[in-house]
């Protein structure tokens, strides 16, 4: 008869090996994309960025270009990518996506300890469902933008503010923002995860200082420049959601509808956000601990609410979800979910590469089904919302 620590031993071994087969498996997989492949259109904005950065500065290259629309941060890191991957003969599509697949591992890394820290058994499901989904490898691996980078630094962040270390977690944050400004949502929510308003405050001002190292210094030198490319970028326009709607409606009624459908939505995610800061700080002031289930169940909310009611809309968006949604949701919905949006995100690339496998997709070819579909995958994350806001605040078992 087997002895329970034995077989204790053998239960964390096989875990073990599930999870280093996993990464193995997702590993390779974004290796053979990388290496078969150029990336999306994305891959020749950021070569752009990059060379524009190269010969005017990481400051400078704001009044060169509107499309440069990235935090210096994220152009800095670039820039290094591209000098480090040169070493060994890599063109900067090449080794900016490696970095995005080094940033998943890392990711995976920090859901497994999330979930070791809430006393879960299924830790390495987690950290799998999210590293082999086809949706996260699809934009690691092909599409070439920073939005890894930004999961795992907010992921980290989570991971920083459950151990209630507010100096880390405000770095983490700030350096999130810093390459896409859309994490911002989740800085609030982190700041009510501390117990105490010591931590609380540390990890405040840590977050702004390290925000105001980053943002200042373009603010300074490209002023309005860095301002419009920055904060006012809002993606592909009327692709997506309410917009997507108001537009297919504007082919029979086109009078009745605004010619910007972005500038009705914008207004709706500003106080669908704010909504969800005051509540968690109302809880927050009347002293109910937002406990670390919590914390990252709202923070998968939020980004929820965002790519529900976004006014415009890029594919890798998709990705700002995906950490969260084994926190927040049955087994069941959670593949569901994964599946439906890696499959609009294999269809959108598919149709704008004109074939497959991809070699180079340049967003030129939009089929309409793609378009009919992506509305399905907007329905059910507008599902996730109301389900998830449900348990959240009703106290509701989840989907």
């Amino acid at each position: 008869m087997t002895e329970p620590n034995v077989l204790s031993r053998q239960i964390v071994l096989s875990e073990r090996a599930i999870l280093l087969i996993g990464l193995a498996a997702g590993a390779v997989l974004r290796i053979v994309q990388i290496a078969t492949s150029i990336g999306s259109v994305d891959a020749y904005f950021w070569t752009r960025h990059v060379e524009f950065v190269e010969k005017f500065g990481v400051l400078g290259a704001y009044h060169v270009s509107r499309v440069i629309n990235h935090p210096p941060f994220a152009l800095g890191i670039a820039l290094v990518t591209k000098r480090l991957g040169a070493l060994i003969g890599l063109q900067l599509y090449d080794s900016f996506r490696i970095l995005q697949g080094v940033a998943d591992v890392v990711t995976a890394l920090a859901l497994l300890a999330l979930a070791r820290r809430l006393g879960r058994d299924d830790g390495v499901w987690i950290a799998l469902v999210f590293f082999l989904s086809p949706a996260v490898i699809f934009i690691s691996a092909f599409h070439c933008n920073s939005d890894p980078l930004m999961v795992m630094f907010i992921v980290l962040a989570i991971l920083a503010v459950v151990d209630q270390r507010p100096i880390l977690a405000g770095v983490l944050i700030g350096a999130a923002c810093g390459i896409k400004i859309i994490a911002f949502p989740v800085l609030p929510l982190l700041l009510f995860g501390f117990r105490g308003w010591k931590a609380r405050v540390q990890f405040l001002v840590t977050a702004v200082v390290v925000g105001a190292l980053i943002f200042v210094p373009p603010v300074v030198v490209s002023g309005w420049v860095a301002i419009r490319n920055i904060f006012l970028y809002t993606g592909w326009r009327g692709a997506w959601g309410i917009p997507l709607v108001i537009d297919i409606i504007g082919f029979a009624f086109p009078r009745i509808v605004p010619d910007d459908p972005g500038g009705l939505v914008t207004p709706l995610l500003i106080l669908a956000i704010l909504t969800l800061w005051s509540v968690e700080a109302w809880r927050a002031l009347k002293r109910e601990d937002m406990d670390s289930t919590r914390l990252l169940h709202v923070s998968g909310l939020a980004f929820l609410i965002v790519l529900f009611l976004a006014p415009g809309f890029g594919i890798q968006y998709l990705l700002w979800l995906l950490p969260y949604l084994a926190f927040m949701f049955r087994r069941k919905a959670v593949l569901i979910l994964h599946g439906v949006i890696s499959i609009f995100v294999f269809w959108l690339y598919t149709s704008w590469a004109r074939e497959w496998p991809w070699l180079y997709a340049d967003g030129g070819h939009n089929s309409p089904w793609v378009g009919m579909f992506g509305l399905v995958v907007w329905v059910a994350i507008g599902w996730a919302v109301v389900t998830s806001s449900r348990a959240l605040y009703r106290n509701a078992p989840v989907a």
